[in-house]
C-alpha cells in the first residue's frame, strides 16, 4: 500500500511518532524518579519526611500522587488521593485491571509522593461498607461518578494510608521493609 495523499501521510507520520514516543516513555520510565505519566516508574530518590503527622488538606486539592510499592524491583505508580476526616486514602479505581493494589495488599508499607513530598505510609484496605460509601461520596465529589458512583463497589477500592507507627503496632512490619528505607522501629 502506498500513501499519495498529504492526510494520509500526516496520520502515519503522527501514528509513529507517537508509537516511538510511548516506547521511550515506557523504556525511561522504568529507570525514572517516579511514574512517567501511567507509565510505572523506578524507586523514589531522596527521604521521607519525619516528625509530626502533616495535615493532608494539602492532598485534597491534588489530582494524583505517586506511590512506591514493593514489587521487585521497587517501582512506582501513580494514582487519586482523597482527604477524608484528615485522613489520606488511596483510590483504587477499575481495581481488577491493576495489579499494584495486589502487592500493596501484601506489603502494604509505601512511599507516597505528594506534592514533591516524600511520606512513609502503611496502606490499610478499607472494608467497612459505611466508611466505603464515605469515600465513594468524598471521590464522587472530587473525581466524578463514573469512578466512584455507587455501581462501582465492585471495581473501586480503596487504602487508608496510616502513618509507620500506627501501623505497626497493628501488624508485624519486620517482613515487609521498603527497599531503601531502614526498618520501623519497635516503640
Amino acid at each position: 500500500m502506498h500513501i499519495t495523499s498529504i492526510p494520509g501521510r500526516i496520520v502515519v507520520t503522527a501514528f509513529f511518532l507517537g508509537l516511538i514516543g510511548l516506547l521511550l516513555a515506557a523504556a525511561t520510565g522504568c529507570q525514572s524518579d517516579g511514574p512517567v505519566g501511567f507509565v510505572p516508574g523506578g524507586p523514589f530518590s531522596g527521604e521521607p519526611e519525619e516528625g509530626a503527622e502533616p495535615d493532608w488538606s494539602f492532598a485534597a486539592m491534588l489530582d494524583s500522587v505517586d506511590i512506591q510499592i514493593q514489587a521487585d524491583p521497587p517501582r512506582t505508580v501513580r494514582t487519586g488521593i482523597i482527604v477524608h476526616e484528615g485522613v489520606p486514602h488511596l483510590p483504587v479505581t477499575w481495581s481488577k485491571l491493576k495489579r499494584w493494589q495486589y502487592i500493596v495488599r501484601e506489603q502494604p508499607r509505601i512511599l507516597l509522593r505528594a506534592d514533591s513530598r516524600l511520606f512513609e505510609r502503611w496502606a490499610v484496605p478499607i472494608d467497612d461498607a459505611v466508611k466505603l460509601a464515605e469515600l465513594r461520596a468524598v471521590g464522587q465529589a472530587k473525581y466524578g461518578a463514573p469512578f466512584h458512583a455507587k455501581w462501582t463497589t465492585d471495581i473501586t477500592f480503596y487504602f487508608r494510608l496510616d502513618p509507620p507507627r500506627s501501623a505497626r503496632a497493628a501488624s508485624d512490619a519486620d517482613s515487609t521493609s521498603v527497599p531503601g528505607l531502614p526498618a520501623p522501629e519497635v516503640r
